[in-house]
This record gives structure tokens, sequence and C-alpha cells, in this order.
């Protein structure tokens, strides 16, 4: 049996090729239907834009209406306008009317729960890239030190033999 070693990009593949039927059976009775796969891929694909992304994080705590949001966004009304309706289609955002005002907010407390839980891995992403760096800045730091001991230390020696 030959030992042909697999091409690793980035270390990202597997070096040996093992199939784990018992994951493989657990992923395939855990997947959702392909048309819950649809619709749930066209929530992530609205909120990708970030315009958007601001209309339904500014509905996270207060309903606003149309006119609120142009303001808040620098957009027009009728930009506005056209992407609620897209995402009354997709029930992240619900209307109430009062009087000639229509107010919007989010459809459901879900809608508010995927918001926060992308906040917080952002969030919690950048705190491990600072604790990364300031790792990094630590260990030049140490390593400055040690140079300027080292070359200290050589100094003394010249000045000592001169």
């Amino acid at each position: 049996m030959g030992t042909a070693k697999a091409k690793c990009l980035d270390g990202e593949a597997c070096r040996v090729r093992v199939i784990h039927l018992d994951r493989v059976e657990r992923a395939l009775r855990e997947t959702v239907s392909g048309k819950e796969l649809d619709r749930l891929s066209s929530i992530f694909k609205v909120l990708s834009d970030p315009s958007r992304l601001k209309i339904v994080m500014a509905l996270r705590k207060v309903e606003m209406c149309v006119c609120d949001l142009a303001a808040f966004l620098g957009l027009t009304e009728s930009a506005i306008s056209h992407q609620l309706r897209r995402f009354k289609d997709l029930a992240l955002v619900k209307s109430r009317r009062e009087g000639q005002v229509i107010y919007y907010s989010l459809d459901d407390e879900h809608v508010a729960e995927l918001l926060n839980v992308g906040i917080a891995h952002v969030t919690e992403s950048e705190d491990r890239g600072q604790k990364t760096e300031d790792r990094k800045q630590k260990s030049e730091n140490r390593n400055q030190r040690s140079e300027i001991r080292r070359q200290k230390t050589e100094d003394r020696k010249l000045m000592t033999e001169g």
C-alpha cells in the first residue's frame, strides 16, 4: 500500500481520508428541508446588505415609520418602503397602523435573537483578535527589552576590554 500524502491548503484538509459514517448519518438526520434551506438562505441574503441590516438593527429596540427610517439612514422613503416589503415577505418585520402612520417593528423575538447572536459573535471575534494583537505586542516588547539587555551586556564587555 502506498503512502501518498494529500495536498493540504492552509492546513484545512484531512491528512487521512476517513469517512465517519455515524457523523454523516447524524448530519443527514438533522438536515433541514430544501424549502427551509432556501428560506433561510433568503433571510441571510437580505441581511447581508449593510443598509438593510441597519434597518433591522434600528427596529431591534424601537418601532419606526418609513419617514423615521429614511431620516435615520439618509435614504429615500421609497427605498425604505421597498426594503420593508422584502422584510415583510420574509417575516422579518411586521407593521401596525396608528391613524395615518404605519409603524414597523421586528416580526418576533427570533429575529432579534438572530441579530443579537450575530452581534455577540462579531464582538467576541473582535475581542479575540484584540487579545491576539495584545499578545503579539507584549512579545515584541519582551524581544526589544531582551535585545536592549543583550546590547548593554556587549557594551559593558567592550568597555572592560578597552
